[in-house]
């Protein structure tokens, strides 16, 4: 599970670079609160998980979304963007 510290730092530099790249098309969300549990939330950016399939989604503080996949390769894409885990589509 991720701590506050690295989810903080992850989305404070989404939201200073929102185009940086993600793993998926930007896609505006609808609010279906009913489906999805927040694991983590900073400045009005969240990482959600479904609580149907248990995927997870990275939303901007604008209700897009930025990327989803299993909660595993989401928690590796938060820690890229904080900076502490090198990104792997680089080498």
């Amino acid at each position: 599970m991720l701590n506050e510290n690295i989810i903080r730092a992850a989305f404070e530099k989404l939201a200073k670079n929102p185009i940086m790249k993600m793993p998926n098309i930007p896609w505006p969300v609808m609010n279906a609160g009913a489906f999805w549990n927040t694991l983590g939330e900073y400045a009005g950016c969240k990482f959600e998980q479904n609580l149907i399939t248990q995927h997870c989604r990275i939303l901007d503080n604008y209700g897009v979304r930025r990327a989803w996949g299993s909660e595993t390769a989401m928690e590796r894409l938060i820690m890229q963007m904080a900076g502490y885990e090198r990104s792997t589509d680089t080498e």
